[in-house]
């Protein structure tokens, strides 16, 4: 049924786009990160630099067109670096400790609805938010700076992809998309985004209750100049 919804979600921004006023490409990096419960300490976690680049549209709404929608859908990663885990042998013995990396790779849809105002005279301004809904492409997670003479164990060394039905991982994600986009000279873009993810991101929730995080800068630029 998720999918039906995603699915359908992106014929809704086919149609958007093809309304759009303008439309756009935007690219960039953000930090990420996981909040929420698990058998995992957030005193061990950092940030993961990510990556993610998007088309976007410009709806304006009104006769003076104060408000937009600013609809976009791409690319974006997600994920999160661990410190110092305990590593065990198939007996329980902790032999080692590691570093551990998961990046997920979604398709994601933001539909923000932004407040519109001008800073100068080639000058734009749009804050807002709205809503966002993701679908995994894929996943890799892996071990690193662990000593190769300590970790003889192929679970614990290079990486893997991720097997989401088998490790309780949902494939999608949706939560709220805060923005602020200024756009000059009617052409080049620069924006600030934060995701916040409202759903848990085990399909169980004895696995844990883990919601994703993402800061985000992105520039970017405008192909029909209005």
């Amino acid at each position: 049924m998720k999918k039906i919804i995603f699915f359908s979600l992106l014929l809704v921004f086919v149609s958007l786009l093809a309304a759009g006023q303008q439309f756009g490409v935007m690219l960039g990096g953000g930090l990420s990160k996981k909040t929420g419960t698990s058998d995992i300490s957030n005193d061990i976690t950092d940030p993961l630099f990510t990556l993610n680049g998007y088309l976007f549209t410009n709806i304006g709404i009104g006769k003076k067109h104060s408000a937009a929608l600013l609809p976009s859908l791409g690319y974006t990663s997600k994920g999160i670096v661990y410190h110092d885990l305990y590593l065990m042998d198939i007996l329980g013995n902790i032999f080692t400790k590691s570093d551990y990396k998961s990046r997920i790779s979604y398709l994601q849809l933001d539909i923000p609805l932004c407040y519109q105002f001008s800073f100068s005279n080639k000058g734009k301004m749009f804050v807002g938010g709205g809503p966002y809904m993701a679908y995994a492409l894929s996943g890799k997670a892996g071990y690193f700076n662990n000593s190769a003479s300590d970790v003889n164990d192929d679970r614990f060394s290079g990486t893997t992809s991720i097997d989401f039905k088998n490790e309780n991982l949902s494939r999608f994600d949706a939560g709220l998309v805060l923005q602020a986009n200024a756009i000059f000279s009617g052409r080049y873009c620069v924006g600030l985004k934060w995701d916040i993810g409202l759903t848990n991101l085990y399909k169980k929730k004895v696995f844990g209750d883990t919601h994703n995080r993402m800061f985000g800068l992105n520039v970017g630029y405008i192909f029909n100049k209005k």
